[in-house]
């Protein structure tokens, strides 16, 4: 029977999980964020609260982009705690570990390049081997690489 997995991934800025999610293959139009809970719709009437939803027709519509497997029967969130961290809420039928490493990783990336952009900082992304590396330039200082980290943890 399809229930909710309840994990707990590093991700803590809002507006970086909703890059990433675009980045993944989700329109925009179809990201609610929500500054108060809202009910997520699971298989079989189950219900969830998350701030950030796509739900199952957009999963369903774009999961060839995604990765996510097709036929989502459940609503996909991420539920912001109280240590200002984001939990993420998926169907066990379309839960992919693959997809939900890559979101988290560009959640890093855009989580960067939004500090960056906060600070002013040029920078440039590109990819080596197959992913994003971010290089910023710091005044009177030497180049840095930021790179993704790729931390994933189940509860």
């Amino acid at each position: 029977m399809s229930h909710f997995l309840d994990m707990k991934v590093p991700l803590t800025n809002p507006e970086a999980i909703v890059n990433g999610l675009v980045r993944k293959g989700v329109p925009l139009q179809d990201i609610e964020v929500h500054k108060q809970p809202t009910r997520l719709i699971g298989y079989n009437g189950q219900d969830r609260m998350a701030n950030i939803i796509v739900r199952k027709n957009s999963l369903n519509n774009c999961s060839n982009a995604t990765g996510m497997k097709s036929g989502a029967y459940s609503d996909l969130g991420f539920a912001e705690q109280a240590d200002g961290t984001y939990k993420v809420l998926v169907d066990d039928i379309n839960f992919n570990p693959t997809w939900v490493e890559e979101l988290s990783m560009y959640h890093n990336v855009e989580s960067a390049k939004i500090a960056l952009d906060n600070k002013k900082i040029k920078y440039v992304e590109s990819e080596e081997e197959g992913l994003p590396v971010i290089k910023a330039t710091i005044p009177n200082r030497q180049q840095k690489k930021i790179a993704p980290r790729r931390t994933i943890s189940f509860s």
